[in-house]
């Protein structure tokens, strides 16, 4: 008696083991950490674990080999990072100032001295230029007079430059052709500027500790030694200083 071919029972053996029945391992995927570090950017994906598959098994009848633990990158230590920003600070702090024209000079110490138009009435101007009389025309951190002399009509400006230097007056003055000598007034160093295609002005700048003074004098008419009425006023604002 011939047994006919029954395809059920080799499937149901199948079923029950083999192979391609065994036990396999889970994949999981990667855990996703969001950390900032000092230096580092927010948001980089840290793969705390990662996992290692075995495909097959080590002999007949053994269980297969299962997922292996493997540990991830060691976290950075934050310290150096700290140390870098604490270093860049301490190298802002101790930056030297500038003017304007880029060339680094020595910063002036704190001082709470103000120059409000040189300290001065219109009378001590007046009795400077030798004048019979004259009125203040304009105020700010540049002032100007207008005085009535014998030979004519005198303009006297005082100017104060809280950012500026005795350098950097020196140099412009220089550039643009005007006579430039040092001097020394009320114990301060001073410049002394002329034009020698205009004897009647003259200017004196002083160096403080709150910037540059600096007054000038023009005889409209015949000179009469504006350098000596400019020296006289710029003293008389150094010995007001308050």
């Amino acid at each position: 008696m011939v047994v006919p071919r029954q395809p059920d029972r080799r499937r149901a053996g199948r079923l029950r083991g083999g192979p391609r029945h065994r036990r396999r391992c889970p994949r999981r995927r990667p855990v996703r950490i969001h950390r900032a570090y000092p230096g580092r950017l927010l948001g980089v994906v840290e793969q705390r674990t990662r996992l290692r598959h075995v495909v097959g098994a080590t002999s007949s009848g053994s269980r297969p080999l299962c997922c292996r633990r493997i540990p991830g990158p060691v976290e950075p230590d934050p310290e150096p990072s700290v140390k870098r920003v604490v270093l860049l600070l301490a190298l802002a702090a101790s930056a030297c100032t500038a003017t304007d024209s880029g060339v680094a000079t020595t910063a002036h110490r704190p001082s709470d001295s103000s120059y409000p138009c040189g300290l001065v009435n219109v009378s001590d101007v007046v009795a400077a230029v030798g004048a019979a009389g004259g009125e203040r025309v304009g105020s700010g951190a540049i002032c100007q007079w207008r005085l009535d002399a014998q030979s004519g009509v005198v303009d006297a400006t005082f100017g104060w430059f809280v950012n500026g230097s005795l350098d950097r007056e020196q140099t412009v003055n220089s550039s643009l052709g005007y006579s430039v000598a040092p001097a020394k007034v009320s114990y301060h160093r001073a410049i002394s500027i002329s034009r020698s295609d205009d004897p009647g002005t003259c200017a004196m700048a002083a160096d403080t500790d709150s910037g540059v003074v600096e007054w000038w004098i023009h005889f409209r008419g015949d000179a009469n030694n504006p350098c000596a009425a400019a020296q006289t006023l710029t003293a008389k604002t150094l010995d007001l200083e308050p």
